[in-house]
C-alpha cells in the first residue's frame, strides 16, 4: 500500500497543479506570518481611525482640494498650449472644419 501512495505523491508532483499545492505547503509559515501581521495592522487603524478620525477627514478633505485646484490649472495650461499651437483664425496655421 506503501508503494501505491509513494507514485500517487510522485504523480501529483509531477503535475503542474501538485507543484502549485506543494509550493503553498511549503510556504505556509509565510502566509500565517502575513495573516497575523495583517490583522495587527488592521487594529491598528482601527484604533488610529476611532482616535483621529476628524483629523483624518479634514485631511482627505484638504488633499481632495488640492488635486481638484491642481486639475483645473493643469487643464488651463493645456488650453493655453492648444490655443497657441491653433494658430489665429484667417491664417494658413488655424485648425478649421476638416483639417
Amino acid at each position: 500500500m506503501k508503494k501505491e501512495w509513494n507514485a500517487v505523491e510522485k504523480q501529483l508532483k509531477a503535475t503542474a497543479g501538485g507543484k502549485i499545492v506543494s509550493d503553498i505547503m511549503k510556504a505556509q509559515t509565510p502566509i500565517y506570518v502575513c495573516i497575523g501581521t495583517g490583522f495587527i495592522f488592521a487594529l491598528i487603524l482601527l484604533y488610529l481611525m476611532s482616535e483621529f478620525a476628524e483629523a483624518i477627514a479634514w485631511v482627505c478633505i484638504f488633499l481632495t482640494g488640492i488635486g481638484l485646484f491642481a486639475g483645473s490649472v493643469l487643464c488651463w495650461f493645456m488650453r493655453s498650449d492648444i490655443k497657441n499651437e491653433m494658430g489665429t483664425a484667417g491664417s494658413g496655421t488655424a485648425f478649421q472644419g476638416n483639417d
